[in-house]
């Protein structure tokens, strides 16, 4: 921007700064050398100016001041990050995953092998007369239901404790194992067999709780 530079009249009006916010702007110094008064940081080179090249009193260097901050525009941006780092052990956790799409598979693959031999047609999903048909279609939408759940909290509370949470999958998936088998008798109260899949449930939910605070930095 030159310094005999003139804002046209039918530009768009500049919004006011917040009261927290600086401008400090500093035409005057050289792109290729020299100090800001104000953060004692040198100037960009010369190839990083904006502007006319041929026109030294081209550069501008603009300072923006937050909260006791200085961000550089046009030299660098800095933010506040968090870096998470994903264990070798992160793995177990990913064959947990896998394992457990298996496991969804054998329970849709009982549900469709009854469907035919009892004659269901689709897209009847419970049957009137047939409770032992329904115990296995609500075993297979049970743990579909739970699914989301299960998936978010072990992929999540892995990447904080990925032993905990391949262990705690595991035992959920065994226990969605038992609570199958167990509504597989036609008695909907065997299905209490797997009850202990909540064991695993919580192992998981507490590692993602772990992970939530390391990012907010409250531990």
């Amino acid at each position: 921007m030159p310094r005999n530079y003139t804002r046209p009249s039918n530009a768009e009006p500049i919004l006011p700064l917040p009261s927290n916010v600086n401008m400090m702007v500093d035409s005057a110094a050289p792109p290729g050398g020299g100090n800001r008064a104000a953060t004692g940081r040198p100037f960009p080179a010369s190839g990083s100016k904006t502007g006319d090249s041929s026109d030294s009193s081209s550069f501008l260097q603009v300072d923006v001041c937050v909260k006791d901050e200085v961000l550089h525009l046009g030299d660098e941006c800095r933010a506040k990050m968090v870096v998470i780092e994903v264990q070798p052990e992160y793995g177990y956790c990913v064959l947990v995953a896998v394992g457990s799409s298996f496991m969804l598979i054998w329970k849709a693959m009982k549900v469709g092998h009854l469907r035919k031999k009892l004659q269901i047609k689709y897209p009847t999903m419970y049957s009137n007369d047939n409770q032992l048909f329904n115990c296995y279609q609500r075993a297979h939408q049970n743990t579909l239901e739970n699914y989301p759940t299960f998936l978010m909290l072990l992929l999540l509370g892995g990447l904080q404790h990925p032993v905990v949470c391949a262990v705690g999958g595991t035992v959920w998936c065994l226990g969605r194992i038992a609570f199958a088998t167990g509504y597989y008798t036609g008695d909907p109260s065997k299905r209490t067999r797997g009850t202990f899949a909540y064991l695993g449930l919580i192992a998981m939910l507490y590692s993602t709780g772990r992970l939530a605070t390391r990012l907010l930095g409250w531990y």
